[in-house]
This record gives structure tokens, C-alpha cells and sequence, in this order.
């Protein structure tokens, strides 16, 4: 029997530093989109079954760009839709935005009973991290989660700041917690810094390992999205900002007891348009890379 295996793409924002729909904004001569190497990445790592959590006024875009898409692979392809209403009735209100990126993950639950990995769509993770999550997944005999750790290095934009989760380790690759870090660049001198809770700048190892929202979940994740997620509307059902975010719910998973989190360390280099001025980076990458025979002209 044909072993279902899901990778979870969030693509239902739009960013705002970047100004339009940057999970299909075309980064080469070929009209390829980040998001199209994080697919084929996936599929050539194992994974069969790809699903888009998206907003439904965006859903045209992203039909008209993959629907029939992939007829010579045994792999299904559908869309998710995350809006506002996905919420339990008590908490219906007028925002518009997205509930952030743990919601992202809850309204997978009548849709996914297995395994499963969860990336971002504007993120592109490199060949090894997706072969390093699907064994994890799918060939280990575990009931773990798991994550992808990246090192700091690897991971820092060249146009502007951004934000890491620096990840702070027990023994045995076992994750203990996540801190965020504000405002991450570097320095005139080479030097990574971020900036604290106090606007002091302060200096960060290039081997520093931060999550970059690659991870690998079992199902049982969804009972605890769910009552904390109730929790968080309790609090926050009015407010117009405030997220859910995923390292809110792992870190509420780990200090519980609920389950471990097991990083899966790669030394690949991590891109990503975070900013315009970053498409023209990733792609002189990506036509080194194909040059090079690590990603065919087509992808499919």
C-alpha cells in the first residue's frame, strides 16, 4: 500500500517588506518561483502529497500556475484555505488578517491524519534538508517531531535585518527552546548581531543554530494546537496584530512535556525574499546551482 507523505507549504500571506505575492514571483528566465524548487526539492526527496494553506482570494494565482502541473509524478497537489473564519464560532470577529503561522498548522486537521512535514513558501531549504526531514519522518522508528537546524551563517540576508529563532539545545539533538531575535544584520566588520529588548547590539556566533519554520509533526500535534489556540482567542479574539505562531506551540510542547523536538542539523545555505533586492541574489544562486547540475533547466 502506497505510503501517503505530506508536505504542508504556508503560502497565505503576503509579505509586507516585499509589496506582492512573493511565493510565485517568477526568480529566473524559466518564470521559476522559489516555491517551485521547494516542490520539486520535496518530491524528489519522497514526498507525494503536497498541500498549500493559502488565502481563497489568492487560490487563482496559484491554480493557474500549478494545477495539472505534474503528470508524469505519482503525487496529489490541493489547497487549504486560512482565513478568519477558521476559528471556533464563539471567537468571530472583523480582522482580516491571519491568525499567524500556528493556525496555519491547526486548520490542517481535518485534512491531514499522518506524518507530515510544514515549510514556508518563501523559503527555500536546500535538497539536503528535505531528504533530512523525510527519513526522519517516514524511515525512523520514532514519534518524535522534529525540525531543521540551520546555522546562523547561512541563514542572514545581505539587504536588511531580519528575525531568527535561536535554538537552545539538551543532549541528543533535543530541542529545550526557542528564542526569537529581533533585527538580526551584520555588521560593516562581518560580524551578526541583533539588537535586545533594549536596542543594544549584541554579537551572534555564525554557528548559532536558528529554526527557519521547517518542520516535521505527527498528528497528536493537533489536539494541543487546538486548546491553545482557544486559549489564545480568549485572550486576543479582538486584537488586530497579535499571531499564533508555531514556536508558541512548540515551545508550549516542550515545557509541558508533550513531546520532543529533535533537530535535524544541515549545513546547507538557506534562501529567501524577504526583501525585493534579494530576488536578484537568490537567482544568480539558483543559475549557479543549475549550471552546476543540482537543478535540471525544467523542473518539471
Amino acid at each position: 500500500m502506497r505510503q501517503i507523505k505530506p508536505l504542508v507549504i504556508m503560502a497565505a500571506g503576503m509579505g509586507s517588506r516585499f509589496g506582492s505575492l512573493k511565493q510565485v514571483e517568477s526568480i529566473n528566465a524559466q518564470g521559476n518561483s522559489i516555491m517551485d524548487y521547494s516542490i520539486h526539492d520535496a518530491i524528489e526527496a519522497g514526498f507525494n502529497r503536497i498541500i498549500i494553506i493559502i488565502r481563497e482570494k489568492i487560490i487563482p494565482h496559484f491554480e493557474s500556475r500549478y494545477n495539472n502541473k505534474f503528470p508524469d509524478h505519482d503525487v496529489t497537489f490541493e489547497y487549504v484555505t486560512q482565513d478568519t473564519e477558521n476559528i471556533p464560532v464563539p471567537y468571530k470577529t472583523n480582522r482580516e488578517k491571519p491568525w499567524g503561522t500556528g493556525h496555519a498548522l491547526l486548520i490542517l486537521k481535518p485534512f491531514v491524519d499522518n506524518k507530515f512535514a510544514l515549510i514556508n513558501a518563501d523559503d527555500l531549504y536546500g535538497k539536503e534538508a528535505f531528504k533530512l526531514m523525510h527519513d526522519a519522518l517516514y524511515l525512523k522508528k520514532s514519534n518524535r517531531n522534529y525540525f531543521i537546524g540551520y546555522h546562523l551563517g547561512n541563514t542572514v540576508s545581505e539587504n536588511g535585518a531580519v528575525s531568527r529563532g535561536e535554538c537552545f539545545m539538551k543532549k541528543n539533538n533535543i530541542l529545550k527552546n526557542i528564542k526569537e531575535r529581533q533585527a538580526i544584520s551584520k555588521t560593516e566588520n562581518g560580524s551578526i548581531v541583533y539588537r535586545d529588548a533594549n536596542s543594544n547590539q549584541v554579537k551572534l556566533d555564525p554557528d548559532t543554530m536558528v529554526s527557519m519554520n521547517f518542520w516535521g509533526f505527527s498528528p497528536d500535534v493537533f489536539n494541543v494546537a487546538e486548546r491553545l489556540f482557544k486559549k489564545f482567542l480568549r485572550k486576543y479574539s479582538e486584537d488586530q496584530h497579535e499571531e499564533f505562531l508555531l514556536p508558541h506551540l512548540v515551545d508550549h510542547m516542550i515545557k509541558n512535556d508533550i513531546k520532543d523536538f529533535e533537530m535535524l542539523d544541515t549545513k546547507a545555505h538557506w534562501m529567501g525574499i524577504t526583501y525585493k533586492k534579494d530576488l536578484k541574489i537568490v537567482s544568480s544562486k539558483l543559475t549557479k546551482l543549475t549550471s552546476e547540475g543540482v537543478y535540471p533547466e525544467s523542473l518539471w
